[in-house]
């Protein structure tokens, strides 16, 4: 019985073994076979790259017509242009890029690999042919470029590139998903604000990303969007932020991303953009560098003045949530109403508390956040769902952006030829009892509230607090959203005019499907 016992346990311990050893091989197999075809970038010593803004000069020609839009403003008082529709984001980059003498410092979440995002690149390389100092910053998340041609990219003259957190494994995606997977903390953060700076003169902050969404490009869908033009003596504030990330250590210098540039001349860089996007699409925008001096000319009689403050969150991923914090006490401090527009609106219990406080003191609070139609974003939009009846219940007026607005709306977002099949709504937007407003990249969503930087401008400007509440006005009419509301039996509809709807608008029944389904899984908190 003994040896019997003896020889089972032993065959028992042999399994025990085997099958205990066998997972654990698979898996230093599996991850042997990801990384294999894995590159890890290289360590660089980010004190060797430092860099600062350059100062304005009066020389420079933007300076001039700073000069000009400044002519009736304070000397503590910048200008300012609203900038709804997505052909004149487009145009006025171009014209800052093509009148930039001495720098291009581009901060921004997304740079597409298409049309709008070639044609400003093609322009910003001309810039860097003449002696303009370029520097962008991208985030690594929706990166779609080859590293090996970004790498090549960066090192033409007068031109740089880098990278904010990258992924350290490069050359898979099922190595960099390993990666993000066990350092999720840290690279799960993103930056999400958005500067374009020129001659340290003019600056454009707001909603807009890179790409063909943003300009009205996209024969599937463009958005409703919103940047903010500016000028004066709050152009440092934003300069001093744009270099606290480029000289952040997480700021990575794209030609270092690949140790083997592929060798590519910037002629083929243009004639392979030609070929992919033919002048058709761009037929509205000059393709080679323009005077501009008509449109300069006129943003004197367009502008309005006010004080402002840029803020931002801090880089490091213990630093301060300013745009936050800042943000929110400009809505604890209100009076008379609010008015809030968020393409991903996903709030928590106490600031949904903190509103209803508001309201009950007599502050009107407006929100507008896009349909489910109007959102690119459908896992955003199940879970904002689940607050609809808290929001109505704290006394919050509540809008919802149709997919298929008015033809003054859809004039603002597409861009001739294209008609996209439908509009979404991308602006980010605060204005305060019509005296103060807040532009910048900040949604009210855990993903903004709590893990990316942030950023924007805080402008104290009756005149362009006015302009802004009434697009929003315009936006929240019938014509162009639905009013969510209650109906006499405490049932949610959706009002639009003389139409109600007992449920919400949607582009097709499988948006609808996907929406119903993805609400259940738990991902509020990354949204």
């Amino acid at each position: 019985m003994t040896r019997v016992q003896s020889s089972f346990m032993g065959k028992s311990e042999r399994a025990f073994s085997y099958t205990s050893t066998f997972p654990a091989v698979f898996t230093f197999l599996c991850i042997s076979l990801i990384l294999s075809n894995c590159r890890f970038l290289p360590e660089v010593d980010h004190t060797l790259n430092q860099s600062a803004a350059i100062p304005a000069s009066r020389d420079d020609s933007l300076n001039t017509y700073s000069q000009k839009a400044l002519k009736n403003a304070s000397a503590d008082e910048s200008a300012f242009l609203l900038i709804a529709d997505n052909q004149e984001a487009m145009d006025w980059r171009l014209a800052l890029v093509d009148q930039a003498e001495s720098s291009i410092d581009i901060q921004t979440f997304i740079w597409s690999g298409d049309a709008s995002s070639g044609l400003l690149f093609t322009r910003i390389y001309e810039a860097a042919k003449r002696g303009v100092r370029v520097r962008i910053l991208l985030d690594d998340f929706l990166l779609n470029s080859n590293d090996r041609d970004l790498a090549r990219i960066s090192q033409f003259p007068n031109l740089e590139i880098r990278i904010f957190n990258p992924v350290p494994v490069r050359g898979t995606k099922f190595g960099a998903l390993f990666y993000y997977l066990t350092h999720f903390d840290t690279i799960n953060r993103r930056m999400h604000n958005k500067s374009f700076i020129v001659d340290g003169v003019f600056a454009v902050n707001g909603g807009r990303n890179i790409g063909d969404h943003y300009f009205g490009l996209d024969k599937n869908y463009n958005f409703r969007d919103l940047d903010v033009l500016t000028t004066g003596p709050v152009l440092p504030e934003i300069q001093n932020k744009f270099d606290r990330f480029w000289n952040d250590s997480q700021s990575y210098p794209a030609e270092k991303i690949h140790r083997r540039p592929r060798e590519q001349s910037f002629a083929t860089y243009e004639a392979n953009y030609e070929r992919v996007y033919p002048a058709e699409k761009l037929q509205i925008f000059p393709r080679v560098r323009q005077d501009w001096t008509k449109r300069w000319n006129q943003l004197a009689k367009r502008v309005s003045y006010g004080k402002a403050t840029f803020i931002g969150d801090a880089p490091e991923q213990k630093g301060k949530r300013r745009t936050v914090k800042e943000v929110g006490e400009l809505s604890a401090n209100a009076k008379k109403e609010i008015y809030i527009v968020s393409p991903y609106f996903i709030p928590d219990k106490n600031s949904l508390l903190e509103v209803k406080k508001l309201i009950d003191t007599g502050v009107k609070v407006k929100l507008l956040v896009p349909s489910l139609g109007a959102n690119n974003h459908t896992p955003a939009h199940s879970h904002y769902r689940k607050y609809r009846r808290a929001i109505l219940n704290a006394g919050i007026e509540l809008y919802e952006y149709d997919s298929q607005p008015s033809e003054h709306q859809r004039d603002l977002a597409d861009t001739s030829p294209v008609r996209a099949k439908w509009i979404g709504l991308h602006t980010k937007a605060f204005v305060y009892d019509r005296e103060t407003c807040f532009i910048g990249s900040l949604n009210l969503d855990p993903r903004a509230m709590d893990i990316n930087t942030e950023a924007g401008l805080i402008i104290n400007s009756p005149e362009l607090a006015q302009q802004l509440a009434e697009q929003i006005d315009e936006m929240c009419a019938p014509a162009n959203s639905w009013r969510v509301m209650f109906d006499h039996r405490g049932r949610i509809i959706w009002n639009r005019g003389i139409q109600n709807l007992s449920w919400q608008s949607a582009r097709n029944d499988g948006q609808r499907t996907l929406d119903a389904i993805l609400r259940w899984i738990p991902i509020e908190q990354q949204l």
